[in-house]
C-alpha cells in the first residue's frame, strides 16, 4: 500500500510540474506577442507623425497670415512627436534615424550607407515627392511589415 501511495503522489509531483513548465511557457508566448504588439504601435505612432509632417510640409494658400503661424506650430509640434518616437524606437531605422540627425546627408560620405539606399524601398509619389521622404516611408513600412508578420506567426 506505501508503494502505491508513493507512486500516486510521484504521479502527482510530475503532473503538477509539468503544468507549472506549461503555464510559463505560455506567460512568457504571451509577453513576447505583447511586445511585437507594443512595436508594432510604437512603429505606427511613428510613421503618423511622420505623414503628418508631410502633409503639413505641402503648400497651403491662405488670406489669413494667422492661419499660416498655426500650420507652423502644428508642423514643429509633428517634428517634434516623430523625433520622439524615432529617439524612443527599439527598430533600426538606419536611413530614419541617418536622414534625421546626423548633419551629413546619409549615404552622401560612405559607400555602404549609399549601397544601403541603393537596396532600400522607396514608397509614394516621385512626381510630388523627395527621394528621402520615400526613403524613409519605406523604411518606416518595411519595419511595420516585418513586425506584423512576426507577431501573425507567433
Amino acid at each position: 500500500m506505501d508503494s502505491l501511495t508513493a507512486i500516486a503522489s510521484t504521479a502527482a509531483v510530475i503532473v503538477a510540474m509539468w503544468a507549472v513548465v506549461n503555464s510559463q511557457s505560455a506567460v512568457r508566448r504571451e509577453r513576447s506577442h505583447q511586445r511585437f504588439v507594443e512595436r508594432h504601435h510604437s512603429l505606427v505612432r511613428l510613421l503618423s507623425a511622420f505623414e503628418e509632417i508631410q502633409s503639413l510640409r505641402a503648400p497651403h494658400y491662405v488670406d489669413d497670415p494667422s492661419a499660416l503661424d498655426d500650420a507652423n506650430e502644428q508642423l514643429k509640434l509633428a517634428r517634434a512627436r516623430y523625433v520622439a518616437s524615432l529617439r524612443a524606437s527599439e527598430e533600426p531605422l538606419i536611413i530614419s534615424r541617418g536622414m534625421t540627425f546626423r548633419h551629413i546627408p546619409y549615404g552622401a560620405d560612405d559607400p555602404v550607407e549609399a549601397a544601403h539606399l541603393e537596396g532600400a524601398p522607396r514608397l509614394g509619389n516621385p512626381e510630388s515627392e523627395s527621394d528621402d521622404v520615400m526613403l524613409v516611408r519605406g523604411e518606416i513600412l518595411e519595419a511595420i511589415d516585418s513586425v506584423r508578420h512576426q507577431i501573425n506567426r507567433g
